[in-house]
């Protein structure tokens, strides 16, 4: 997770923003050396109704979604360390 300061978020709104929409990475704010607050791209959940053909009949269902857009942080780590 990339950690900026408040000050810098500040200065540079626009570039932390288009970073975090493109990139898809999560931002921690700092003040003081305290994190104060984290940007991060919106997750997308989802109902779709569908019906199920039992027999003669038909059951209504809705299906729930969540799209994962990008891998949890912990595995991002794990790629851009270098040896």
């Amino acid at each position: 997770m990339q950690t900026i300061s408040a000050t810098n978020l500040a200065r540079n709104t626009r570039e932390i923003l288009d970073q975090v929409a493109n990139q898809g990475i999560t931002v921690a704010v700092e003040r003081n050396h305290a994190t104060i607050a984290q940007i991060m791209p919106p997750q997308q959940f989802g109902t779709e109704p569908f019906a199920v053909r039992v027999g003669a009949e038909y059951v209504s269902k809705v299906h729930m979604w969540c799209n994962h857009f990008r891998p949890p942080e912990k595995y991002m780590e794990a790629e851009t360390k270098t040896e």
